[in-house]
């Protein structure tokens, strides 16, 4: 009587898992058969084992190019290609860059690191220093007041406290018009000489104490930006009107995995000290190049940045010459390019193009012209100098970087792929799992 019991539980166990074999295999034929994935239903329709034969080969490779056509597209979308676009547009209003002028010859440069105490910060309220029985004159910033004849900015008057002073170690005093990044900052609606910046300077006034000796330094840079007056500069004349006609240059990069470009100051970099102010390429390299002179001089460059607080200027003859020595070393050996791995491009950069036109201040041209006596003084002598700085027109040139293949452009490639070879869609997916899902049911299912 067990046995027979025994023998019917196995046979009703048998039957149901053939039941369940059935029914699966009926779920993936019938799928099989209506499938958008056209080689499949194909072989299951075909009646001849040849037909069936030849769609199974047509079916696999297809499958085989189909996958490499879509290992292909995810290496290439992970290459992190980018295409470069260039358009114009116009903005209106838009930012006033920052315009600084310095002193080509404010005192005797020799002696210029003679302007410095033992911790390297700048001697104040001193008009004379004596070194080696040379004289080097030095004048305070409120000097400014004196020899700036006239200031216009939109045809309306500015005065010296719209400008901000600072220190250069090769021209000595400088001054920065709108260098407020901020809602300070000055804007312009419209383009022309008539709506920029219009300064005068009378220098004669100061004899040889004066802090534009044989000429001006005018720097125009982004508000972001530290300038470097001796190296992007335009060396101004006296007796000489200078127009210096700007346009705008915007670069935009894609930061990583497209690039390495930086959008600030890291954490962890040697620039850590200076995260108040926006980050260039070229501030870093020449703070790479303080950390080579501070390691082989044991002072530091003030000409450059002072990366540390606890090192004194270079300031003796000696040190000089080893800054000289080791500045040849640095650009001609590896260090540069450590720098340049060290400083990578700024993922957003903008150029100023400056076009400049001079020509000799004619007195008789402006006595003659009622308006421009308001703009400029009458005291036309031979050291003075006049400086228009505008924008030729409001647009501005954008370079700017796309990835080459996107999310988007990725799922549609891939998605093209598979529809073209092997004709399944996203649909075909769906489907798919609805199979997986009534498949799991029959398994599981007492």
């Amino acid at each position: 009587m067990k046995s027979n019991v025994t023998k019917s539980h196995f046979s009703q166990h048998t039957q149901t898992a053939q039941t369940k074999y059935e029914r699966i295999t009926k779920i993936i034929k019938d799928w099989g058969q209506s499938t958008s994935a056209h080689g499949i239903s194909n072989i299951l329709r075909a009646k001849s084992y040849f037909v069936k034969g030849v769609w199974l080969i047509f079916l696999l490779i297809c499958l085989i190019y189909c996958s490499y056509q879509v290992f292909a597209t995810i290496l290439k979308y992970n290459c992190n290609n980018v295409i470069t676009v260039h358009k114009f547009i116009y903005e209106s209003p838009t930012k006033f860059p920052a315009v600084g002028f310095c002193g080509i010859n404010s005192f005797n440069g020799t002696h210029v690191n003679n302007l410095f105490n033992s911790n390297g910060k700048l001697i104040d309220n001193y008009t004379h220093l004596k070194t080696n029985n040379s004289e080097i004159d030095f004048i305070p910033r409120k000097i400014l007041s004196d020899s700036l004849k006239i200031c216009k900015f939109k045809g309306k008057n500015c005065t010296h406290q719209d400008f901000s002073y600072y220190f250069n170690p090769t021209y000595g005093n400088c001054y920065t018009f709108n260098n407020n990044n901020n809602s300070n900052a000055k804007y312009l609606t419209r383009s022309g000489i008539d709506d920029g910046l219009t300064i005068e300077l009378e220098i004669s006034a100061f004899n040889s104490e004066n802090i534009f000796d044989y000429g001006i330094q005018v720097v125009i840079h982004d508000q972001e930006i530290t300038p470097f007056p001796h190296e992007e500069g335009i060396q101004i004349s006296y007796s000489q009107e200078n127009n210096i006609g700007l346009s705008r240059t915007l670069i935009r990069r894609l930061p990583y995995p497209f690039s390495n470009c930086l959008n600030e100051i890291n954490k962890d970099s040697f620039l850590s000290e200076f995260k108040n102010i926006g980050y260039s390429q070229k501030y870093c390299l020449k703070a790479c190049f303080q950390l080579f002179i501070i390691e082989e001089c044991k002072c530091y460059d003030p000409k450059s940045p002072k990366v540390h607080k606890n090192v004194t200027i270079c300031r003796t003859e000696e040190d000089l010459k080893c800054i000289q020595r080791n500045k040849d070393l640095f650009y001609e050996s590896e260090k540069i390019d450590e720098c340049f791995h060290k400083c990578p491009n700024e993922c957003k950069k903008i150029n100023f193009n400056k076009k400049l036109t001079s020509s000799s201040i004619d007195k008789k041209k402006y006595e003659m012209n009622p308006l421009n006596q308001v703009i400029y003084s009458d005291h036309f002598q031979s050291l003075q100098v006049v400086v228009n700085v505008f924008y030729e027109d409001m647009d501005y040139q954008l370079i700017e970087e796309y990835p080459a293949m996107s999310l988007e452009e990725l799922i549609a490639d891939i998605g093209g792929s598979l529809g073209l070879f092997i004709g399944i869609s996203l649909l075909s997916v769906a489907e798919l799992f609805e199979i997986l899902v009534n498949i799991f049911c029959i398994i599981f299912k007492n």
